[in-house]
């Protein structure tokens, strides 16, 4: 039995050594997240993708709920290693058992968030709206057109819905009457029309979803007519850019409830090992 006790403190002195560190790791990416976020967006720079997202939807903004859970979950986590070692240490069992509620209910609440990214996985769409409206009408110009030939302005961001919207076949955030919202630089875009309803990035192409950007007027089905407020939406993609962009977001946002996943594991396997410590090591505990 003594033996027992002893490997038991053991692994639980490593497996709290691993939650430790893990705690350190979680807690440094919550401060950097709230500290500054797109210091987090910058550091996701390499995934195919993330850097125009993050120019057609506020990033970072997104970023501040699980950065506040980031930082509680590892300040909790490196408290509750050192509390975990020091029960066993000095085979204290109030500590022991302390220490083992407490973790038993950050991975109920693990789950929870788990089970609630899994049921719900759209839950920030209202935000993600909000920040493509924001970008949209602050920073938004349209293509300029010189005779047949499409320019593209210097401005990242309008650049980036361009691309988008270009790409993906949508326009605006739910449909083309956005830009009816706000005003934007719709005049003489092209000499056939003096005062456009929609920008040409949102008109259909001959060709459409193609991997690159149109850099003369005939890639366009019949763009005229479908920037002309005359005839609003006709020859016009009518389908809203949120959806892809929501599509884009919870697949990076799925760093949220795997962290509280791996977590739930690691929390399962060290109350195991308290349960473990407190049947086997009762009497030396007390």
């Amino acid at each position: 039995m003594p033996c027992k006790g002893r490997l038991a403190e053991f692994v639980l002195h490593v497996t709290n050594l691993v939650y430790f560190c893990s705690g350190i790791a979680i807690l440094t990416v919550g401060a950097i997240g709230l500290s500054s976020p797109s210091t987090i967006v910058n550091m996701l720079s390499y995934v195919p993708g993330i850097s125009t997202l993050s120019q057609v939807v506020y990033l970072s903004g997104i970023a501040y709920g699980p950065s506040v859970y980031l930082t509680v979950i590892g300040s909790l986590v490196i408290v509750l290693s050192f509390m975990g070692c020091g029960g066993a240490f000095k085979r204290k069992h109030h500590i022991v058992m302390v220490f083992g509620l407490i973790t038993l209910l950050m991975m109920l609440f693990n789950i929870c968030v788990v089970m609630f990214y899994a049921i719900d996985p759209y839950y920030i769409q209202g935000t993600v709206e909000t920040n493509m409206y924001k970008i949209l009408e602050q920073d938004f110009t349209p293509v300029k057109i010189t005779g047949s030939t499409i320019t593209q302005p210097s401005n990242e961001n309008a650049a980036a819905w361009i691309m988008m919207q270009s790409e993906q076949s949508c326009c605006g955030v739910k449909g083309p009457e956005d830009y009816m919202t706000f005003d934007w630089n719709s005049t003489n875009i092209i000499s056939a029309v003096s005062n456009a309803t929609i920008p040409p990035s949102c008109c259909l192409q001959i060709t459409p979803n193609s991997s690159y950007l149109p850099t003369d007027i005939s890639a366009y089905v019949n763009l005229t007519t479908c920037i002309s407020s005359i005839n609003p939406y006709m020859d016009a993609n009518t389908q809203g850019c949120v959806n892809y962009v929501m599509a884009e977001v919870t697949r990076y946002d799925l760093i949220y409830p795997v962290v509280a996943a791996g977590l739930t594991g690691l929390q399962a396997i060290i109350l195991c090992m308290t349960m473990w410590l407190l049947v086997i090591h009762m009497d030396r505990l007390r």
